[in-house]
């Protein structure tokens, strides 16, 4: 896996909309996971689609790279958190616990490549 299309999602993020959308991601080797630190949209901009396309294109990118994504879903920055899990499961990830947990992953939700 080449992380350098991390970047790259970066700049088109920021390049993409004159709003200021902020993402955080992390590649780890050990695991050939991408994780989604943050993605945070300011409140009076949010609701608009642009978290939506954010994330829609990391889910892309990482289906073309052959990579899991994980997050955690937080109430942090003045997020819902039961909003931002039911948002997050519509992109296809899955909570990370019971049977299915992969113990390698510490994030509570993971989203295999497609």
């Amino acid at each position: 896996m080449n992380p350098e299309w991390l970047a790259d999602y970066a700049q088109r993020v920021s390049g993409r909309t004159p709003v200021p959308i902020r993402i955080t991601v992390t590649y780890s080797p050990w695991t050939d996971t991408v994780v989604l630190n943050a993605i945070r949209v300011p409140e009076m901009h949010r609701d608009m689609g642009h978290g939506e396309w954010a994330l829609s294109e990391l889910c892309r990118l990482a289906d073309e790279n052959g990579v899991r994504l994980a997050l955690s879903p937080t109430g942090e920055w003045g997020a819902n958190k039961a909003k931002l899990t039911a948002w997050y499961k519509r992109h296809g990830f899955r909570e990370n616990r019971g049977a299915c947990r992969d113990h390698e992953i510490r994030e509570t939700m993971i989203r295999e490549a497609l």
